[in-house]
């Protein structure tokens, strides 16, 4: 039960940094276009 809990953690994690990743990412292209 820990090892999937780790599991889903680190999927987790590796989600959100993806998304914060394309967040930012977008931020700054519509930074540019002003």
């Amino acid at each position: 039960m820990a090892e999937y809990t780790k599991r889903s953690d680190e999927r987790f994690l590796f989600e959100f940094v993806v998304t914060e990743s394309i967040y930012n990412v977008k931020r700054l292209l519509q930074a540019k276009e002003k």
